[in-house]
């Protein structure tokens, strides 16, 4: 998925002012696990969030001219897309968790060039839509999906006030916006009753950034402002409201890998360990009120 600056709301004074942080989610102590160049990395104490994040962030400027650099830029970028057999797979696997998407009405949050959104108009979804905030992501989403990409939820809701949701997905999303709490929020608001919310992100838990810790990429990326466990984004996710919620390990193919790799890798993701977390959650306020 391409690399999404998702600005929703305003910037938490507890991630972006001077002096010492708090917990931008729980607003709980932290400690300085250890310092990057131009930033350190916190982790909540509170046992129940233990959310890692960065201090300070980059202000607006900043974190566009990192896009520009890691994503968008002339060249090689820094960070390259997510294989499409890989987001083929994640679909598929999709389609059987939630029981079909044929039919259903689908949101792609942080959507990008759309690829997800082809994928899901293969799969039968009724109605397909997106959020992204990168102006020229969406021009290459209408010229090549002929769909109309919105920029923010308030946009979205200005133009269709009423729209809801069965399915939406945030994939690499997360851990580049500005408020994870506000923008879950918001995401809920858009769910018709019953629906699931699907989250993927790093997992700051995984074998491979718990065996290089800071020269993990997520953390020298520097568009990553927020670095996710289960227990961390199972946490948020409760914060604004999900009750029903399922840590979900797909088996996700990576065509570039070799045969022993391959290997690894589907072990890892077996056991949780691997480099992807996938969260859905629901609420039962919200089944109840389809029944």
């Amino acid at each position: 998925m391409r690399g999404t600056a998702v600005r929703t709301g305003s910037e938490p004074e507890s991630v972006t002012g001077e002096g010492s942080p708090r917990c931008p989610v729980c607003s709980g102590p932290v400690r300085l696990e250890f310092r990057l160049p131009d930033r350190g990395i916190y982790r909540c104490r509170r046992s129940a969030c233990t959310l890692r994040f960065a201090f300070p962030q980059p202000n607006d400027q900043a974190l566009k001219d990192f896009y520009n650099h890691c994503y968008y830029g002339e060249g090689s970028p820094v960070y390259e897309n997510t294989p499409e057999a890989y987001l083929h797979d994640l679909v598929t696997a999709l389609d059987r968790q939630i029981g079909g998407i044929r039919g259903k009405s689908v949101l792609d949050f942080g959507c990008g060039i759309g690829r997800l959104l082809g994928l899901f108009t293969a799969a039968g979804a009724k109605l397909v839509e997106g959020i992204e905030s990168d102006a020229d992501a969406r021009a290459v989403v209408q010229d090549s999906l002929g769909l109309e990409i919105q920029s923010s939820v308030e946009e979205l809701r200005h133009l269709q006030p009423d729209a809801r949701y069965d399915l939406i997905t945030m994939k690499d999303v997360i851990e580049h916006v500005r408020s994870p709490v506000q923008t879950l929020m918001e995401l809920r608001g858009l769910l018709a009753p019953g629906a699931w919310l699907m989250v993927s992100t790093p997992d700051v838990e995984s074998a491979r950034a718990r065996l290089v810790g800071m020269r993990w990429d997520n953390y020298q990326n520097p568009t990553h402002l927020f670095y996710f466990s289960a227990r961390s984004l199972c946490h948020v996710l409760r914060l604004v409201g999900f009750t029903e919620l399922v840590v979900w390990q797909p088996l996700l193919g990576y065509p570039g890998h070799s045969p022993p790799r391959k290997i690894i890798q589907a072990v890892l993701q077996h056991t949780g360990l691997d480099g992807a977390l996938h969260v859905l959650a629901r609420t039962r306020a919200l089944q109840s009120a389809g029944r």
